[in-house]
């Protein structure tokens, strides 16, 4: 499920802006379906206008990928056709190219001049890098967004407790199974509910070396900004948020994903030096790390719209 939510009001103070702008392109070309194929002829051109976006796709390294959108025919019988594709690029505004509307509590707009001169550059790198292997018959800005999106990421580890239960505690708690089940109580209650702890599994014995393993788990929600993927769906999307029939791949840069296990190895890390344990009780290692995300996120566009219709 996928969901707009463009009554978040985002942080707007920023040196800079990231905005992925949409191209349309529309090659001319000819496709021939060999003869004794046994697909029809629809599938067959539009698996081959699949190849033409992977040829665009390596044509064009410095853009998101290329999406095959739909092809026009000529005429019946003849193999000419106009297959159009969209791409996008990013771009990064510097705090001079956009403002903040008067009144607005949310959202930035892109100055003219600084959206147009960006415009003529990326237009003019397309068609370097296209028109000696291909005829362009159409080349145009389709739209700009700069989205934020709030994807929730899943992380599990593990926390080694160091504690010796003493001849009293096991006599106060009536056996050594009871004893070792409050133990494991205390610890889980000690931790913030953010954090799942679970003891470890069949335990009725102490431990030789009297180290505890608990299983940790916890859930969040990190917000990505669009320089923030690295290719993947995520430059192909437009408006809507996901393509309708694709599973939306989460591609983020390696500094972005690090960044947010690291938020929280540092914030386990913290608990741990601070939590209350029982008496006589250590954390001697803990470690977690990333596991996956939800299929569910939510989306909210910072740019407004560039003209009032």
């Amino acid at each position: 499920m996928k969901k707009k939510d463009n009554s978040k009001k985002l942080d707007i103070p920023s040196k800079n802006k990231p905005v992925r702008l949409f191209y349309t392109i529309a090659i001319d070309c000819v496709i021939q379906k060999p003869s004794g194929k046994a697909c029809s002829d629809d599938e067959w051109y539009k698996e081959e206008c699949e190849n033409l976006a992977t040829d665009l796709e390596e044509k064009l390294p410095d853009f998101g990928s290329v999406v095959f959108t739909h092809y026009e025919r000529y005429s019946p019988g003849r193999q000419f056709f106009t297959v159009h594709f969209d791409v996008s690029k990013l771009h990064v505004f510097d705090n001079e190219d956009f403002f903040i509307p008067r009144g607005s509590y949310w959202g930035f707009k892109v100055r003219a001049r600084a959206l147009l001169s960006v415009d003529r550059l990326i237009q003019s790198r397309l068609y370097e890098s296209l028109c000696c292997d291909y005829q362009l018959s159409q080349l145009s800005f389709k739209f700009a967004t700069s989205r934020v999106f709030e994807i929730e990421m899943h992380f599990e580890g593990e926390i080694v407790v160091e504690h010796e239960f003493t001849p009293d505690e096991i006599r106060e708690a009536g056996s050594v199974s009871e004893a070792l089940e409050q133990f494991f109580d205390e610890v889980v209650s000690g931790y913030p509910d953010r954090f799942e702890l679970t003891p470890p599994d069949n335990v009725s014995r102490r431990r030789a070396d009297n180290k505890y393993t608990f299983s940790v788990y916890t859930r969040r929600t990190f917000s990505f900004r669009e320089n923030e993927f690295d290719g993947g769906d995520f430059t192909r999307i437009g408006r809507e948020g996901s393509e309708a029939d694709s599973e939306i791949q989460i591609d983020t840069t390696v500094e972005a994903h690090n960044s947010c296990v690291s938020s929280i190895k540092d914030e386990l890390k913290y608990i741990d030096d601070e939590v209350y344990l029982p008496d006589d009780s250590d954390v001697v290692s803990s470690d977690i790390g990333y596991v996956d995300h939800s299929d569910d996120y939510s989306w909210s566009d910072e740019l407004l719209p560039l003209y009032k219709k």
